[in-house]
């Protein structure tokens, strides 16, 4: 095997390992997380919740959910999460980062979970 096709290989491994701990992480504080500001926009982060577990998402697009939702469940933010009013407003922020970078691929990925709920 090649070195570059021998570096793909850990490369797509350490991916795969790295997404799935991640994604365990997020499945087990997700659900603290729906108050205050984030209340507001948990359709969002449901829906990059289902994209991050999605195995046939693209890895770019997974891995971007899944840094917006690591950002929402780790507590120590740019503004810490137990300031009131204000603690949530950088993960808010950080959905919203996330939204817009993966808009037409969660547009995508949205309308064929609404084909799948229809059939």
């Amino acid at each position: 095997m090649s070195e570059s096709k021998k570096i793909k290989t850990m490369l797509d491994h350490l991916k795969a390992k790295a997404s799935e701990k991640d994604v365990d992480r997020i499945n087990q504080r997700l659900g603290t997380m729906r108050k205050g500001t984030l209340r507001k926009r948990w359709g969002e982060v449901l829906l990059l919740w289902g994209l991050a577990r999605d195995k046939n998402a693209p890895w770019f697009s997974k891995a971007t959910a899944i840094a917006g939702l690591l950002y929402v469940i780790i507590p120590f933010d740019v503004i810490p999460d137990v300031i009131p009013f204000l603690g949530l407003t950088d993960d808010v922020a950080a959905v919203a980062m996330a939204v817009a970078t993966l808009g037409i691929v969660l547009n995508k990925y949205k309308k064929s979970r609404q084909e799948v709920k229809s059939h």
